[in-house]
């Protein structure tokens, strides 16, 4: 199966196997790791893999992966195309050839998109990757921030055009009704 068959686009949020690809560039290639698990393997210098589609449609905030570091480099994440928009670059040197689950943050992106992911590094084999997904975007909207300020806009307005009684200065204990209170007793 690749990510380009018939169904629906791949949801960003949930793990997504990183052999099911649907296009290799370089020297990428599927690996059995054991019996019930692929991988990719071979990645060198400038090698990449595209997933056609994902849906971001809730925004995503971050990139989580599970990868071997061989001799590492940098990660590239971009969606539609290499040139188009580049939504994180991660700059990882471990050298402890054990997997790992590492996290980085991304640019914003909503939509349905292909996802390229690329790396680079110095001579000989970067990586190998299991799986990936997207964490969703925490942030408020901008929709929702907008609903909060013209409510708060509203209530300040209120509150400023509101004609107060005689006796609600008690409340703020004014310098005049402080000293008329004491000249009563």
């Amino acid at each position: 199966m690749t990510s380009q068959g018939a169904g629906e686009p791949l949801t960003a949020y949930k793990n997504i196997d990183a052999a099911s690809a649907c296009m290799f560039h370089g020297n990428v290639r599927i690996i059995a790791e054991n019996s019930d698990n692929e991988i990719l393997s071979g990645i060198y210098n400038g090698d990449g893999v595209i997933y056609k589609y994902i849906d971001f449609r809730e925004g995503v905030s971050s990139f989580k992966m599970r990868i071997k570091t061989i001799t590492g480099g940098r990660i590239v994440l971009s969606a539609d195309k290499p040139w188009y928009k580049m939504i994180a670059s991660y700059e990882y040197n471990g050298h402890e050839n054990k997997w790992q689950v590492l996290e980085f943050p991304v640019e914003t992106v909503e939509g349905i998109y292909s996802l390229w992911i690329q790396c680079y590094g110095s001579e000989g084999e970067l990586f190998e990757i299991e799986w990936f997904h997207f964490n969703r975007q925490t942030q408020v909207s901008a929709k929702y921030c907008v609903f909060l300020y013209f409510y708060l806009f509203t209530f300040i307005f209120m509150l400023l055009s509101y004609e107060k009684p005689s006796h609600f200065n008690i409340f703020f204990l004014s310098p005049d009704l402080m000293s008329s209170r004491s000249r009563q007793h």
